[in-house]
């Protein structure tokens, strides 16, 4: 190399001086912690903060950053700390709807070794953590509409957003979170309780983190207590579980002094939007045939049914609370009230002879009973 060529020529050829960055020179910087505490605010975003920042403009010869290098430096900082953004929860404007991990299960009276599955849905308000929960045998779209009707009953009132698991039963599709397809009939019972369904993305508990704490709650503190109760019918295991809800609904926060009863009726209940006067009702048609025993089976439940339709087909229209019984013709032959514990019997009670008969026909079998009674007396 020429003689010219030192040491400290190379030295700066080849190494970068300790010091600040380019960008730091150039750039002037702001405080990152302090936006992430500014960003909880209600309407706070980072644009608005940005366009604050960038309004005051060149600060000792640096001047503001773009908007993408402001964004590009928070997301580096905030990934540096392991944050995740805090979503600030307002009154009455999300439910979140899960099944918890564990599940209970209901005994028959005459093989008590015999039981059926029990699936626990929770359904929870973001706001005030206020939460309901239900057991189910079937995970189906009659019983799924079923127990969000009853969720609804339960809080007094509907959410512009309803955010659920990705379940089969509410969500048909859900590959990329942008275009998601919702069941047809869970989407009618949105349309009708006049709210928007928006599913979690799919393996990501921290979409509905409100729902997956409840989730923990009654797996562990409510289940783990009824697993060892002995249950014979799906009524008498929900009748338990809305009980111990109610009791963890009115228990205080921890270090507070009020409860998310006390949260929901004093800050969230008023806001929530009214129910409709009806309730969606899924109606489920199939035909069946009487059976030798003077009863169908529909869901596993038993129905009577009067003798003049042993061994003929008959047409069920069944909803949410009572089952509707129509003949070939379309003719209405009666209505049961819904059972949902499998193999139970829904029997109706042969009405007293005055009430099925006429007046002449009546007065006939009084006059027969008489003679015979005086024929037997004599």
């Amino acid at each position: 190399m020429p003689k010219d060529v030192t040491n400290e020529y190379l030295e700066k050829l080849l190494y970068k001086k300790p010091g600040v960055t380019a960008d730091q020179l150039l750039y002037r910087d702001f405080d990152a912690e302090a936006v992430y505490k500014a960003l909880a605010r209600k309407g706070e975003t980072l644009k608005h903060l940005w366009q604050k920042y960038n309004a005051a403009g060149i600060v000792d010869g640096r001047r503001p950053m773009s908007y993408r290098q402001y964004c590009r430096r928070y997301s580096e900082w905030a990934d540096s700390k392991q944050l995740t953004f805090h979503i600030q929860r307002y009154p009455g404007v999300n439910l979140e709807l899960d099944f918890a991990g564990k599940a209970l299960c209901i005994h028959d009276r005459h093989n008590p070794e015999e039981t059926t599955k029990v699936t626990i849905f929770v359904a929870a308000l973001t706001y005030s953590d206020y939460f309901y929960a239900e057991g189910m045998t079937e995970c189906d779209i009659k019983n799924w509409i079923r127990v969000n009707n009853n969720a609804l009953a339960f809080f007094g009132g509907v959410t512009p957003t309803v955010t659920p698991d990705n379940c089969k039963v509410a969500v048909s599709r859900n590959k990329d979170w942008v275009s998601p397809v919702v069941n047809k009939d869970f989407q009618a019972w949105a349309e009708h309780n006049g709210t928007v369904i928006t599913p979690a993305k799919v393996r990501s508990p921290r979409w509905k983190p409100t729902v997956e704490g409840h989730v923990k709650i009654i797996t562990m503190h409510i289940l783990m207590d009824m697993e060892d109760m002995i249950f014979y019918s799906l009524d008498e295991l929900n009748h338990v579980l809305i009980e111990k809800i109610n009791a963890e609904n009115k228990r205080p926060f921890e270090g507070l002094s009020y409860s998310r009863y006390d949260l929901f009726n004093k800050e969230e209940k008023e806001s929530l939007l009214p129910l409709p006067s009806t309730a969606f009702e899924y109606l489920e048609r199939k035909t069946v045939k009487v059976a030798q025993d003077f009863s169908f089976t529909f869901d596993k439940v038993h129905y009577s049914m009067p003798r003049k339709y042993l061994r003929q087909e008959v047409e069920i229209r069944a909803g949410e609370k009572e089952i509707y019984v129509y003949n070939k013709q379309g003719d209405f032959i009666r209505t049961h009230k819904r059972s949902y514990t499998p193999k139970d019997w829904v029997v109706i009670r042969k009405r007293t002879i005055a009430s099925t008969c006429s007046y002449a026909s009546f007065s006939a079998i009084i006059v027969s009973h008489d003679t015979e009674s005086k024929k037997l007396s004599t």
